[in-house]
């Protein structure tokens, strides 16, 4: 999943739910969300807390939403010095 949606992002990283959700059937002919316990399949993607979600309501019609999908940043981890090793043994 996160292999697909870095090559079908758009400059920004997003990729609109709909594309995702084509893209893991093509990939994978058997991937239904409802064999994870979910009936839609933004709950579904939401639940994997990899992504940054982003929804917008279509102007023309309210009931009708679209979800946009970014995969989160991964948290820089502190950098450590470098110490040779005779050093880190107090030799």
């Amino acid at each position: 999943m996160i292999k697909l949606t870095e090559e079908n992002s758009d400059d920004n990283g997003w990729i609109f739910s709909g594309t995702l959700g084509n893209l893991l059937s093509k990939q994978f002919s058997d991937f239904d969300v409802r064999n994870f316990g979910y009936k839609k399949f933004v709950p579904f993607i939401e639940s994997l807390k990899l992504f940054d979600v982003n929804t917008f309501t279509d102007e023309k019609n309210r009931t009708v939403k679209h979800n946009y999908f970014k995969l989160k940043q991964a948290p820089k981890r502190p950098r450590r010095t470098f110490r040779p090793y005779y050093k880190q043994r107090g030799r």
